[in-house]
């Protein structure tokens, strides 16, 4: 199976939308890509191409061949992952037949195979490409019903095979090649490798069982070289250094060119002055004089050496047809010094006896003006990065592994690598230290500090089986760690990829800016033309205005005009409104603990009027738990429904099945060694039905779920059901969830689940309120006991949707969608994916499903429902943002070029160029300053306004922390007015008894 390949580029040298639309088109005019994106602020392209038709060395020489420096700092195939679906509805092979063709028309989906007999649909897909969603819409959209059994991913082989890339230093030479090669090939574990010598690259595979990578570390020691493994943190570091270097290029440039202007300056000063006039317009021979050689040799210094790097890009921009604003640039100061060359030759031909009137200081503060305005932009710019580093920064070089015998006992304590922890390996961690792995407490207890992950203020307690993040602090207690997940798979190493892939990621707005940069440039220079033209012709019959030097020529006069027009018109700032404001917004949210996935469910975030909660597990606990099992059968009594539920919701992955297995072990029920599940079927939202053999002869028939499901599977009621049926009506109206259970087609008894509700969902929808968004619940459980916690919420029974599938939830988000209305999820399971993914904005909770997190556009790393809204209420912040960064732009432009034009000079002001370089470079600059406002940000009083007492509403802000500690205080005092309910209010919210007010229960929650 021929695979798509996927490089990261790093570009250097771009400085607006014109450079990133020049890159691609080159790319994507290639043979072989398939699809790029170029991020301007992050100085990268993401290409997906078939390796098969171009290579990544070609990708990058085309990029070079654009005028910018490229490398390849991150080089993968895509991820294949294999779901399994069962498909229910076929009966012949016609409809094998159907299913296939269509998914087959789905990008993205490699291979397929159906099994009419099992109906079952095992698939090969691009994750990237397509979803576990889309392939089941895709079943269900020919009239097949489609769920999810499972899904794996293939990137790592069943043989425990690893794959890892180390970059090597110094450089390799060919014999160091040579003696890697060969020492690899004899190390017993290595399964396949490859060494890259122009790269100093080694890629590995090798197997976990037998060899660990600090083995290939020691061969690599032994030969002379030093190993990194190449993870997110080294790739962030390279850009850094990327970033750094191109400070210091364009520091070094300023200065250079700062020099020469200065003493240009000087020498034109100078010659003002009456004492030193006649040194100045001393002459060397006849037309040729020291003044105008000294400026000559100071200009062509600035541009041989600072100026050809504005030359190259822009000669290679417009050899592919593009315009960037290195081409205004280069046109800007290339014309003032070809022009200065020509009166200087011409004096010096003519014999002239004073000074030609040159403007070779121009061309030099041009570039030093440009030169600083990239120097500050730069520095700037690093600035928006700061939460990603500071992110990549938690994570420690080395880790303490303790090294075990064939028992398990611990034998010695070793410093290593962090880099080079294999998934297994015990970790000591001491107090004061970062976690260097994710990872299980096997020994010991202490408290973590999370903040720097999760957003969370509050230490966590860690004791035995807790599991723990790479990059946490560790503060009180010694405790050993077994490595679950490592290098790039670490909860940290995600976090940054998803917030650097939302930081590269364009938001629709940016295709504004897009728009207008491909054709700025251009208009700019037909502009600056047609400026030269007018003051030329009209000084020609009207003189040379005063407000111009008394040496100017009408020549001179106008080409100062066409080049302050050129250089003051700046593209740049039109090309970092949106993506600074969003480096930096989705930077501050992360920090928050709110990750948000890209640009586009960003700028709807903003416009939402509708939102849509599931409630178990999102406006609740979700843990369940069971109150009570009744039997309502002769035949099967309580004991013998309680084993059979257990033994049917082992295979469950809902809450409720969960609960009760919790319930059936801790009441001492055992599961029989001879149990055999014939078959077993979950529909969401419905129920379950299996059938299980017990010994030889006993087969039993259980269905569990609603009546409704019941009935669809032929269950009989019994002569007690009504009366029955009432003690379950009270059960619902008291807020309590209940599933009946059949067993053999009879209805045997019911079992009674309770939840709670968080203690921060009141304060949720109450925050909803104050940002004009309307909240709707919707969930699978019966209508009366969601209305009955929606009572406890203050929302309304009509916007109650309950006993709803998967499906349901969906459509109901369609049905709002095609009334106007932008809506927004909250979930947190697989019965939430496909209204998450339908959703305008899908907001996955902590603790969700990898398909929840999927298929949402946001997602909140920690426990605390009040992130909503303030995800909610940044996003505002940040388009806000946008638009006012658009807004600055262009007024900047529509401003300064009709001044640069000459607009002003009837009434004495004109625009001289090095002041429109210094216009333009600042204008740059301010856009990058007025997003790094919203490093400031901080959720405002209005949002929690009811949620506060007096003292506290007269803070002009209010953080997430405040909130979370003020609820657990209330908590804990046991009293007080703390839960703001509409429409009624409980004088005291512990008489509430949907609300969790267990307070062991609320030290895990806090």
């Amino acid at each position: 199976m021929a695979q798509t390949k996927s490089i990261k580029i790093s570009i250097i040298g771009m400085t607006c939308a014109s450079c990133v639309a020049t890159v691609e088109s080159q790319i994507s005019s290639r043979s072989g890509v398939k699809s790029i994106e170029v991020s301007l602020l992050s100085e990268s392209g993401v290409i997906k191409f078939d390796p098969e038709q171009i290579t990544p060395s070609e990708l990058v020489d085309c990029v070079q061949e654009c005028g910018f420096e490229a490398v390849v700092i991150e080089e993968s195939c895509l991820d294949y992952h294999r779901a399994v679906l069962s498909v229910d509805g076929m009966t012949c092979a016609s409809c094998v037949a159907a299913v296939e063709d269509h998914l087959k028309e789905l990008k993205g989906v490699k291979q397929i195979s159906v099994n009419l007999l099992a109906k079952k649909a095992e698939i090969i897909f691009e994750k990237q490409i397509v979803s576990v969603n889309e392939l089941i819409n895709a079943v269900e959209n020919i009239g097949y019903d489609a769920a999810l059994i499972e899904e794996s991913s293939l990137s790592k082989k069943e043989n425990f095979a690893s794959n890892v890339t180390l970059f090597l230093n110094p450089p390799l030479t060919q014999n160091a090649v040579a003696e890697i090669e060969s020492k690899l090939q004899r190390l017993d574990g290595v399964i396949e490798f490859s060494v890259e010598k122009a790269k100093s690259m080694l890629k590995i595979q090798y197997d976990q069982r037998r060899m660990r990578l600090t083995n290939v570390n020691d061969v690599i020691n032994r030969i002379g070289y030093n190993a990194n493994v190449s993870d997110t943190a080294n790739k962030i570091h390279l850009q850094s250094l990327t970033r750094i270097n191109e400070i210091r290029m364009w520091k070094r440039y300023s200065i250079i060119s700062a020099i020469c202007s200065i003493t240009s300056m000087i020498l034109m000063l100078l010659m003002e002055l009456e004492a030193t006039k006649f040194l100045m317009q001393a002459k060397l021979f006849k037309g040729f004089f020291w003044m105008t050689f000294i400026d000559f040799v100071l200009a062509t210094f600035v541009q041989v050496y600072v100026s050809k790097k504005f030359f190259i890009v822009a000669a290679k921009a417009l050899r592919h047809g593009n315009t960037t604003m290195d081409v205004l640039v280069a046109f800007g100061t290339g014309i003032s010094y070809v022009y200065s060359i020509c009166t200087m030759l011409s004096a010096l031909i003519v014999g002239d006896e004073m000074p030609p009137y040159t403007v070779f200081d121009t061309s030099m503060m041009l570039v030093m003006f440009v030169s600083i305005g990239r120097y500050l932009e730069n520095i700037a710019k690093g600035e928006t990065s700061t939460a990603l580093t500071k992110l990549m920064s938690l994570r420690p070089k080395e880790a303490k592994i303790l090294l075990r015998d064939e028992n398990d006992k611990v034998t010695q304590e070793t410093s290593i690598l962090a880099d080079f922890v294999e998934e297994g390996d015990w970790v000591k961690v001491y107090p004061g230290e970062n976690m260097p792995v994710d990872g299980i407490v096997i020994f010991g207890a202490t408290s973590v500090d999370e903040s720097m992950i999760t957003g969370e203020s509050l230490a966590v307690l860690k004791t035995i089986d807790s599991k723990v993040i790479a990059g946490t602090v560790n503060q009180t207690g010694v405790i050993h760690v077994k490595a679950t997940e490592v290098r790039n798979n670490t909860t940290l190493s995600k976090i940054v990829n998803l917030v650097e892939q939302a930081q590269t990621s364009k938001a629709p707005i940016q295709a504004i800016a897009d728009k207008v940069a491909g054709r700025f440039v251009p208009f700019v220079l037909v502009v600056g033309f047609c400026t030269f033209l007018f003051w030329l012709i009209y000084m020609m019959s009207n003189g040379i205005p005063s407000v111009f030097h008394k040496n100017e020529t009408i020549l001179s006069a106008a080409l100062k005009m066409c080049i302050a027009v050129i250089v003051v018109a700046c593209p740049c700032s039109l090309g970092l409104a949106t993506p600074t404001a969003l480096m930096v917004g989705t930077g501050v949210a992360a920090q928050h603990g709110i990750l948000m996935k890209g640009g586009e469910g960003l700028e709807k975030a903003h416009k939402m009027t509708s939102i849509i909660l599931d409630k178990t597990g999102t406006l609740t606990t979700g843990k369940m738990k069971v109150e009570s099992v009744v039997s309502i059968s002769k035949q099967f009594d309580r004991e013998m429904v309680t084993q059979l539920v257990g033994l049917a919701e082992m295979n469950s992955e809902h809450s409720l099945g969960k609960a009760f297995v919790e319930y059936f072990k801790n009441h001492n029920h055992k599961v029989p060694s001879n149990i055999n599940v014939l078959s077993f079927k979950s529909v969401p939202g419905s129920g379950l039905h299996t059938v299980i053999k017990i010994n030889e002869d006993s087969i039993f028939d259980i269905c569990l779920g609603n009546l409704k499901w019941l009935e669809q599977n032929n269950a009989n009621k019994k002569e007690n059901f009504e009366m029955e049926l009432v003690r379950v009506i009270k059960f619902e109206n008291e807020g309590f969830t209940v599933i009946w259970a059949a067993i053999n087609k009879e209805i045997a008894g019911f079992v009674v689940f309770s939840d709670y509700l968080k203690p921060d969902s009141p304060l949720l929808i109450n925050a909803f309120n104050n940002l004009n968004i309307t909240s709707y619940m919707v969930t699978g459980d019966q209508r009366k006991t969601a209305v009955r916690f929606a009572q406890a919420l203050g929302i309304p029974e009509e916007r109650v949707i309950a006993e709803a599938k998967p499906e349901d939830k969906s459509n109901f988000v369609k049905s709002l969608q095609e009334n106007g209305e932008i809506i927004g999820m909250v979930g947190d399971g697989v019965n939430d994916s496909p209204a998450l993914a339908t959703s305008d904005v899908g907001i996955c909770v902590h603790s969700g499903t990898d398909i929840a997190i999927e298929a949402a556009n946001m997602v909140l790393m920690r426990d605390c429902l009040m992130d909503v809204p303030i995800a909610i209420h940044l996003s505002r912040k940040i388009v806000k943002r946008i638009k006012m960064n658009f807004l600055w732009a262009l007024i900047y432009n529509f401003i300064g070029i009709p001044i640069a034009a000459g607009c002003l000079v009837p009434i004495g002001i004109s625009l001289p160029p090095w002041l429109a370089s210094l216009m333009m470079a600042l204008s740059s600059v301010s856009v990058i300053c007025s997003s790094l406002l919203l490093k400031h940000y901080s959720p405002p009083k209005d949002i929690f306004q009811d949620a506060l007492s007096s003292n506290e509403a007269n803070d002009s802000t209010i953080n997430i922390a405040k909130i979370r500690k003020w609820i657990f205080k209330r908590r804990l005092s046991n009293q007080g007015d703390w839960i703001p309910l509409t429409p009624r209010k409980f004088s005291n919210p512990f008489e509430n008894p949907l609300i969790n007010n267990d307070s062991s229960a609320s030290l895990n929650y806090i």
